[in-house]
């Protein structure tokens, strides 16, 4: 789906590059757009292309890793936090001139948590309500990879002519339910019940996480306008 999409993408962008005079001679860059951003999906740059007066379609890359952590009530988990995605956006300014735009799309998702588990007190466990002796607790934390997004935005300026712009949106994308893998180490696992509970622990996780199946997306961005 991903694939088509992207394919889909590029030839519009070919065929309206071509309309708008690309020759052997070289390319026309005119109304090209390009950006630095810094948003909830990490540092970013991107790339927008106006195909009509009011449509343009943008590509966008963001990344970014930083670290938190978050308890249980016996479990301090320290995480990392890997923002990886890359976008294709469709905008469609409503109003000729205003820059107000309202844009929708999709991500390919590569967001990723890494958490590393310890217990606030000694060497022991509780999940499920039991306590296990473990050496460590880890759990790996994914969505889904293709990612629907919808939005407004707002740039300054006129689309038709070339400069300094800044740019605001703001919107969200459906990434599905956490997908959560968890792996022990330690005299624990050999206990009688220790896998129910293990899945009990990676069911709780889940449904903390419920929340971000809607991933809420604000940008801003400064890029030049050619």
């Amino acid at each position: 789906m991903i694939k088509k999409v992207m394919i889909a993408a590029i030839s519009t962008l070919a065929l309206q590059a071509n309309a708008a005079g690309i020759t052997a001679r070289g390319v026309s860059l005119e109304g090209i757009t390009v950006d630095a951003s810094v948003s909830t999906l990490g540092l970013g740059i991107s790339g927008s292309y106006p195909l009509t007066d009011s449509l343009a379609i943008r590509g966008q890359y963001n990344q970014f890793t930083y670290g938190t952590e978050f308890d249980d009530s016996d479990i301090k988990y320290d995480a990392d936090l890997d923002l990886s995605s890359i976008g294709i956006i469709a905008d469609w300014y409503v109003i000729s001139g205003s820059g107000f735009r309202i844009s929708a799309g999709a991500y390919y998702n590569n967001n990723t948590v890494d958490a590393s588990g310890t217990p606030k007190a000694g060497n022991q466990f509780d999940l499920g309500g039991t306590l296990y002796t473990l050496d460590s607790l880890k759990a790996d934390v994914e969505f889904d990879s293709f990612a629907p997004y919808l939005g407004i935005g707002w740039t300054s300026g006129s689309a038709t002519e070339a400069g300094l712009v800044f740019s605001a949106d703001i919107g969200a994308f459906y990434q599905g339910s956490a997908d959560i893998t968890m792996n022990a180490a330690g005299q624990g696992l050999g206990e009688s019940g220790f896998e129910e509970d293990l899945q009990k622990e990676v069911e709780r996780l889940e449904d903390e996480l419920k929340n971000l199946k809607i991933y809420p997306v604000a940008t801003l961005s400064v890029g030049y306008r050619f």
